[in-house]
Order: C-alpha cells, then structure tokens, then sequence
C-alpha cells in the first residue's frame, strides 16, 4: 500500500464519517419535517416503492468484482488487462440494464395484484412513484462500473465526496419544491435529476483523473467465467440480503392490515438500522485494495488478522454505543421526533439493531472472503437467513405487523 493509498483512505474515512453525520442529523431535522409535508401514508408509499426499487439495482456483485479485478490488474501493472476487462464488464451492464426495463414493465402490469392491502388512490400514487424511480435505475445503472474504478484507483476522496454532495443536493431540492407546493411525487423527481446530473460529475472526473480505457471488441470466455465463478456468490448474498430486509416493506403491503401505516412504522424503526450499518460499515469498502495488495505479496494470516482485529475492535465500539443510547433514549427520542403514531418503531429498530453486534463487528473478514475468492460461505449462510426471514414473515406479519416483520428479520 502506497503512502498515497493510505492518505487516500483516511481522506475516503474522513469523508464517510462527515457524510454519516450530515445522513444523521439531515434524518432527524428532514424526516419529520417531510412526513409532515405529505403525510404518514404518502411516507409509507414512498418507502415501498424505494423498497422494491432495491431490487431491480441488484447488480449481481459486478460492482465488487470491478474493484476486486482491476485491483489485481493494478497490483501487476496489467494495463491491457484493465481495458479488456472493463469493456466486458460495461457489455454486462448494458445487458442487465435491459432485463432491468423487462423486470420493470413485468413487474408494472402486475403491482395491483400483488399489493392488495393498498387503497385504489393509494395504488394510483404507487404507480406514478414506480414508473418514475424506474426510470432513474434505467438512466444511471450502466455507469455503476464508475464507482467501482474510483474504488479500485482508490479515489475514495473523490467517491465519498460526491456521495455526500449527491445526498445533499437531493435533500435541499426535494424541500425546496415541498415548500414550493409539490407533493409526494417530488421526492422521486429530485431523486431522479440529481441521479443522472451526478452520473455525469462522475463520469468527467473518471475520464480527467483515470483515463479508462475500455476494449470494446475483446470477449474471452475464460475471463467471462472468472468474472461469473465469482459473481454468482456475490449475487446470492446480495439477492439474500434484499430478501432480508428489503421484502419487508413488501410483505407487510401484502400480509398487513392498514399496509401503508405499517409501512410508515417499520421505515422508521429502519432509519435507525441504516444508522447503524453506516457508521459500522464506514471503512469496510475502503480496504479491498489494502487486503488485495496484502494477498498479491503473500502476507501471512498474522499480518490479515491484525487488520481485521483493528478496524472490527473500532467497529465494536461505533455499534456498541449506538446500540445502548437508542435502547435507553431511543423511546422518547422517537415521540420527540416524529411524534404520535410510530410508537412501534422503537421495538422494530431495537429488534433489528440486537444482531448488528456481532455481525457488523466481522465486515472486514468478508473483504477478506471476497479478496481470496471464498465467498461462497457466506453466501450459504445468507440463502438460508434469507429463507428463515421470510418463512417467519409469513407467520408473524398478519398478526404482528412492522414488529413481525422486524422480529422475523432479527
């Protein structure tokens, strides 16, 4: 690891932690203030279309394998490597950006089936807000490859920074047209100005600093298998861990009397979640280079588990505090907050913060994992949460509600 790598990653560690805070603090002012704006129900819609949105930007772990690839082709000074490899990877892209239009439109013919707890007006906001945040995933999906480069050049300055100016900008546009008058529907039309103005400030600074060079003509199907054998395990967990979480807002539109308070309440409960894995998982991406240099110059199992001792020890002290300030303050934190109808939210995000101890405390290791190829572990665990969170769902959503489905999770 170069000295500019390392300055690189306490600039990228910085900047994740700013950028956390400002999430935090613009949470706790923006959230109410809008729920307020367009109602708790309207929030519930919007909650589920974001949701469901997840799914379709499933990227099937191509965005880990950009890094985890051109790190190894940088490590080896493999400069043709590097292009042959991004040209495949952008005709992957190209690819699943147009199962993502079929998924879309599938998906489109078939909502009011599927969610039959929503009211007909109700189905009608949901729609609109699906074809316009569909629209978003469309336009900025083939250039995730972007993030991933900046990632694996380890420009983790530059990536944090318009990660945290890309939230920012769609926090003060979105209020600026709520206090302007607009409705629920301009939270996904700032969602998806901002989305592709970025793509672009994105993609000038790849081509001014990186120069990438892509070779569109090249296909090897020994690479092509390379780059699945590793994705197919990747792509599991990240299905699983949609499945997880992700489906909740789903299951409850199903199974849930009044669906979209339900909704509105698990979100909530989920703010504090995000919290949680953000400020756990601030360092987590920044060391896939570290530890693929560390690998590619046979560093003993000492030396990696030092690392992962380090940054998990930080880590357990970051979930540790946040997970007893909100089970002693989080209560009347939340009527303070949002005020009279999210009582359920503190149980739903203490439930779903009580395994984070001992998972998010381990990150480091799954970089390790997917460094060496073995992810495949992992991904076995997440397929078989997955399908106890969802068998458990089933059971306990009709009856439980947002804390069922919290508890299934858990």
């Amino acid at each position: 690891m170069t000295a500019g790598g390392s300055r690189q990653i306490e600039l990228g560690a910085a900047v994740s932690y700013v950028a956390i805070l400002f999430n935090v603090l613009a949470g706790f002012l923006y959230t109410p203030w809008m729920i307020h704006r367009i109602g708790q129900a309207d929030y519930g819609l919007y909650t589920l279309t974001t949701s469901v949105m997840a799914y379709f930007l499933i990227d099937f772990g191509l965005e880990n394998a950009v890094v985890k690839f051109l790190s190894r082709y940088r490590a080896t000074g493999d400069a043709k490597g590097m292009a042959r490899f991004l040209g495949l990877v952008q005709k992957m892209y190209l690819l699943l950006d147009a199962g993502i239009l079929v998924g879309l439109a599938v998906a489109y013919l078939f909502l009011d089936r599927i969610y039959v707890q929503l009211s007909p007006a109700e189905m009608v906001k949901f729609r609109t807000l699906f074809v316009i945040a569909g629209l978003t995933i469309l336009l900025s999906f083939p250039f995730t490859p972007l993030k991933g480069i900046m990632g694996a050049h380890e420009k983790f300055f530059a990536h944090k920074m318009l990660n945290l100016l890309q939230k920012a900008a769609t926090i003060v546009l979105t209020m600026t047209l709520l206090l302007l008058g607009a409705d629920l529907y301009a939270l996904v039309i700032v969602q998806l100005i901002v989305g592709v103005a970025f793509v672009v400030l994105r993609g000038i600074y790849v081509n001014r600093t990186i120069h990438p060079l892509l070779d569109w003509r090249f296909f090897e199907g020994a690479l092509l298998r390379s780059i699945l054998s590793f994705t197919v395990w990747v792509a599991l967990i990240l299905v699983s861990q949609q499945v997880i979480v992700n489906l909740a807002p789903t299951l409850l539109g199903i199974l849930a009397p009044g669906a979209a308070l339900e909704i509105s309440v698990f979100s909530i409960g989920m703010i504090f979640y995000g919290y949680l894995l953000n400020f756990s998982g601030a360092l987590n991406g920044l060391f896939v280079p570290r530890v693929t240099q560390m690998v590619h110059e046979k560093a003993t199992m000492g030396d990696l588990s030092r690392l992962m001792i380090r940054v998990g020890r930080a880590q357990t002290y970051v979930v540790g505090f946040i997970y007893m300030a909100f089970a002693v303050f989080g209560r009347e934190f939340l009527h303070w907050w949002v005020g009279a109808g999210f009582e359920g939210s503190y149980e739903v995000g203490l439930i779903l913060m009580s395994p984070c101890l001992v998972v998010f405390t381990q990150e480091i290791a799954g970089t390790f994992l997917i460094v060496v190829d073995e992810v495949k572990y992992r991904a076995i665990l997440y397929i078989g949460s997955a399908a106890l969170s969802v068998g458990l769902s089933i059971l306990l959503v009709p009856s439980g509600g947002a804390t069922g489905a919290a508890a299934a999770i858990a």
